[in-house]
């Protein structure tokens, strides 16, 4: 495999021998999405569902990386645009501006929030009704195993002496653990 770059050192592009057909290219926010859903929306697992995925995959190892860096670009555009609105802000302390100042701002973050990115990757301003729908899903899905791991270490931490610097790996054992996850699982707060 031999790895070339366009004009932008940002734009990789992997090439697998000599112009061999085609493979149904898969997102970055298709693959974390597919390994959010087949890990139960647990971003850890998910993480390392991802890895062992491109662990033997070189292809898509650099299809995903390309992809991240194109993101990391427009992050970048929109870090960039925020701190042009803000500049802009600050530039002017005439109050005959004011106003002008607060609809650019209010233009600016209607903007932003049509930049917000959705777990997929998509932004929200690009995003189908179907894209959002998932996002709310997925998002109500990881709010409530965040939720259930806020319950079990407030259970942990109540098993544990007040003012106490030991760690908790000498005052739990796994059995005890254990059964506070799954108490916390089935607790309601």
């Amino acid at each position: 495999m031999s790895i070339a770059f366009d004009q932008e050192p940002h734009s990789l592009h992997a090439f697998a021998g000599s112009g061999d057909a085609a493979v149904a290219e898969e997102t970055l926010s298709e693959v974390a999405r597919e390994e959010l859903e087949r890990a139960g929306w647990n971003v850890e697992r998910a993480a390392h569902g991802m890895a062992a995925r491109v662990k033997d995959d070189e292809q898509l190892l650099l299809r995903l990386l390309s992809e991240y860096l194109e993101s990391v670009k427009d992050g970048r555009r929109v870090a960039e645009r925020s701190a042009i609105r803000a500049a802009y802000a600050h530039q002017s302390h005439d109050r005959s501006q004011r106003g002008d100042r607060v609809h650019a701002l209010a233009a600016g973050n209607a903007r932003m929030l049509m930049d917000w990115p959705l777990p997929d990757g998509t932004r929200l301003s690009d995003a189908t009704r179907e894209q959002v729908r998932k996002a709310a899903e997925g998002t109500y899905k990881q709010a409530d195993t965040m939720r259930w791991d806020a319950r079990w270490y407030a259970l942990i931490a109540a098993k544990m002496p007040e003012g106490t610097t030991k760690h908790v790996r000498s005052l739990l054992d796994e059995a005890t653990l254990f059964k506070l996850r799954e108490k916390a699982k089935h607790a309601k707060r």
